[in-house]
């Protein structure tokens, strides 16, 4: 008796790449928080030799653990892996071989159409647009680019830091009387993190401040030198690049089906 032929899913790795990289960031977001519970401090209140500025900081009695850095930098790579595959997939399902195709960026517009030359070579012309739809380059979709990137150059790096959350910092005015010159106002640089010290600069005022001032932390962990396209708790970032992942590779599946469903309807038999 013939076996009957069963299909391959060719997407179906991509979507478990994004499924497991979802429960790793349940889980992760959960390890944050257990951390953040536990974490201490020592405030510091300091004069800089340099400026002669008051300046004050929280100064953590635990690091973050390694195995948050580690489950930072594995879920951006689930994630990426997920955007290779789906293009490797295409490529196969429309009866062609991927070769070393995958997921095009670029840190700018010339550079972003140079990677789809030379990793899309087999990807089909429609499919292809969808592709420049992403914009996967700085001054695109940055987001996209910079939480990649992340993948790239940055992947051994230490991605995460301790930073204010979105409440920011609260004071303590039943401990709080300072008078600040107007002339020795700074703006407050609540996201200066300091790996070696394992330090976050929290306020800075310039010579001539009386009194003190007493901080509440309010502590999240970030991304590391982010900027703005990748501000906000980790967790927070991961879930918004699943949906940016899960929506691409949902679009590069259906084309790619829509596709395949011209080529057999043209076929001749």
């Amino acid at each position: 008796m013939e076996q009957e032929y069963i299909d391959i899913d060719y997407f179906e790795s991509s979507k478990l790449l994004i499924e497991r990289a979802k429960k790793r960031n349940s889980e992760f977001h959960l390890h944050c928080q257990e951390f953040l519970r536990k974490l201490s401090h020592d405030v510091i209140r300091i004069i800089d030799g340099k400026s002669g500025d008051f300046v004050i900081k929280f100064r953590f009695h635990q690091r973050i653990p390694k195995d948050l850095y580690l489950d930072a930098s594995e879920i951006i790579s689930l994630f990426r892996e997920a955007l290779d595959h789906s293009i490797c997939d295409s490529i196969r399902f429309l009866g062609k071989s991927p070769g070393h195709a995958a997921f095009p960026i670029g840190d700018a517009h010339d550079t972003y159409e140079k990677s789809i030359k030379s990793k899309c070579k087999n990807v089909h012309p429609d499919i292809l647009s969808l592709i420049r739809e992403t914009k996967a380059y700085r001054g695109g979709n940055d987001f996209l680019y910079e939480i990649c990137e992340r993948n790239n150059k940055k992947k051994h790096n230490r991605i995460l830091s301790l930073s204010a959350n979105q409440i920011g910092f609260l004071i303590d005015f039943s401990k709080t009387n300072i008078e600040i010159p107007h002339t020795a106002l700074r703006d407050v640089p609540i996201n200066k993190w300091c790996e070696t010290r394992n330090e976050l600069e929290i306020f800075r005022c310039g010579p001539g401040a009386r009194g003190s001032i007493d901080f509440i932390p309010n502590l999240d962990i970030r991304i590391r030198d982010s900027g703005p396209h990748l501000s906000g708790s980790a967790h927070v970032v991961f879930e918004k690049f699943s949906q940016e992942v899960e929506k691409i590779v949902f679009d590069i599946e259906k084309e790619t089906k829509r596709i395949s469903e011209i080529n057999e309807s043209n076929d001749p038999q």
